[in-house]
């Protein structure tokens, strides 16, 4: 998460939705992401130790990106979380070594008043 994207994310951790004017909601104090990404190998299903693995959120200007290095390790599924604390309508692109790239266009993200709800995909790679 880049430092706009921090500073956006605390920022939006200490604002409060209102239910009325004298009723506050409590937030947490949590950053929650935007996405989240389950990626897989498309002809197997299951998680791989991809190489080269990042992934991008996009809405006009704004951007957030991630990338894993899982080196010699894979326990269970690869979850990529992106765009923390953001709601809006994202462009997700997963890009793999070897693999062609997924992409998924006009991601909606709503909020609850305080966080994004996350919207949780998969990404099926393909060679």
């Amino acid at each position: 998460m880049g430092a706009t994207a921090i500073v956006a994310a605390a920022a939006a951790m200490t604002a409060c939705a209102k239910k009325s004017p004298t009723q506050p909601v409590a937030c947490t104090q949590v950053a929650v992401p935007a996405i989240t990404v389950t990626v897989v190998d498309s002809a197997t299903g299951a998680p791989k130790l991809f190489t080269g693995l990042w992934a991008r959120a996009k809405e006009g200007s704004y951007s957030d990106s991630v990338a894993l290095n899982l080196g010699d390790k894979l326990k269970g599924n690869v979850v990529m979380s992106l765009a923390y604390e953001h709601v809006g309508t994202l462009d997700v692109t997963v890009h793999a070594d070897g693999y062609l790239n997924w992409e998924l266009d006009r991601v909606a993200v709503n909020g609850d008043g305080c966080h994004p709800i996350t919207a949780n995909l998969t990404a099926r790679l393909a060679h």
